[in-house]
């Protein structure tokens, strides 16, 4: 299954945010790498992220982002995706 992800921050970055940043994405990297993070975008704000992540499911891509040394910085919210083709 395919889940759209959309983060925000609960905080501005601080200086433990900035520090734990090359961790994140060396984290993300592996993820991409196991396919379970396919895509990411920000807001051109910087004030927003959201992720398309496919995974067996919700719990997977709940984890995956867990792993995250950000995420007690996020608000995340995970949406199921169905695909659907324009005609």
């Amino acid at each position: 299954m395919k889940f759209m992800v959309t983060v925000t921050f609960n905080q501005k970055p601080n200086d433990e945010f900035r520090a734990l940043i090359p961790a994140e994405q060396s984290r993300i990297k592996e993820l991409v790498a196991q396919g379970v993070m396919q895509n990411g975008y920000m807001a051109a704000s910087r004030s927003k992220i959201w992720l398309i992540m496919q995974a067996e499911s919700q719990d997977v891509v709940q984890a995956a982002l867990e792993s995250l040394p950000l995420y007690k910085f996020m608000n995340v919210e995970i949406t199921p995706l169905a695909e659907y083709q324009f005609d």
